[in-house]
């Protein structure tokens, strides 16, 4: 889905269980949005997993930036996750599994065990509270 005229060419997808999600517009969001972002929510189900899917159409103006970079983040966290496409000769020629960046997995430093721990992406239980580390390791296996 286009967010907007400068996001032309740029579709998300949240995929679960196969399907792609619909995306809603978060009414918390209006009138604080920042510039190129665009904020949605979807429903869910707690624990399944999913996977953020981000595609550059042919349609897409990299402009003279040397890359396209998509970048996420969950529950307004500032922290997220990014992936770049890089603009080559001939870029919008290449087969659409090569103008999409998938996140389908998060890595996270434990500094207890001084390990890093990597686990796909899955839904949370619905809390009005910080992600618990309890929460964290359910989804890092």
């Amino acid at each position: 889905m286009p967010a907007s005229a400068h996001l032309e060419g740029v579709k998300v997808e949240v995929i679960s269980n196969g399907q792609s999600l619909s995306l809603y517009d978060d009414p918390d969001a209006i009138g604080n949005e920042e510039p190129r972002t665009r904020q949605n929510y979807i429903e869910a189900v707690t624990g399944a997993t999913f996977e953020v899917k981000v595609t550059l159409s042919d349609t897409f103006e990299m402009g003279r930036c040397d890359a396209a970079r998509a970048s996420i983040s969950f529950d307004g966290d500032k922290k997220g996750f990014y992936s770049e496409v890089s603009r080559t000769p001939g870029w919008k020629n290449r087969p659409l599994e090569d103008r999409q960046i998938v996140f389908s997995r998060i890595s996270q430093f434990c500094e207890g065990s001084g390990q890093w721990r990597s686990g796909k992406l899955c839904f949370g239980e619905l809390a009005i509270s910080k992600c618990s580390q309890s929460m964290l390791r359910h989804c890092l296996t």
